[in-house]
């Protein structure tokens, strides 16, 4: 951390967040950015939003995205740790979910795991980090998979998903900038 309070980590990263012309970024807060709502009742991705017109808040740790009226994406920023085996936790959050309350993808972030699984009828994707392994990580014997993924998939008016090809982008560890606070 290098940016110490609310004030200077939200300025931090309205400024340094990157900006793309035509490119809008659907955000959640995470385990990290609740601490400030735990400690004085502030939500910090919230703050930062509302400064960027080319981030959209969709709430902390939680949100649902409609590609189609018929194709729907999960977002989840999960409690708890990683496991022994990269899909269990995964695996488990699709299990807790009845029938008709399944999304067609889900994004799974906060293990810091890049994978992909079919599991339920669920497509999944674990999102990697764009930290290293922490001494907090190291010392649980915890990996950080540091990179990005880029989906590409194709649907049809039925709502299936007929094509989805993720693509894994990983990185060295010393590939990024951004720090995470």
């Amino acid at each position: 951390v290098h940016q110490i309070g609310f004030d200077q980590q939200r300025d931090y990263i309205i400024k340094t967040y990157p900006r793309r012309p035509g490119i809008k970024t659907d955000v959640i807060g995470g385990n990290h950015d609740a601490t400030h709502q735990k400690n004085g009742g502030a939500d910090i991705v919230a703050a930062v939003c509302k400064e960027r017109d080319d981030m959209n808040y969709l709430g902390q740790a939680d949100a649902k995205i409609w590609l189609t009226p018929k194709v729907d994406i999960d977002l989840k920023h999960p409690d708890g740790g990683s496991s022994y085996a990269y899909s269990y936790r995964p695996q488990k959050i699709v299990e807790s979910l009845p029938g008709g309350d399944k999304p067609k993808i889900m994004f799974i972030g906060h293990y810091h795991k890049n994978f992909f699984m079919f599991y339920r009828n669920v497509i999944i994707v674990c999102v990697p980090s764009f930290i290293r392994q922490t001494p907090f990580m190291k010392g649980l014997a915890l990996v950080s998979d540091v990179g990005y993924v880029i989906v590409e998939m194709k649907t049809n008016d039925n709502g299936d998903v007929i094509e989805f090809t993720p693509r894994s982008m990983p990185k060295s560890m010393y590939a990024f900038s951004i720090s995470a606070l």
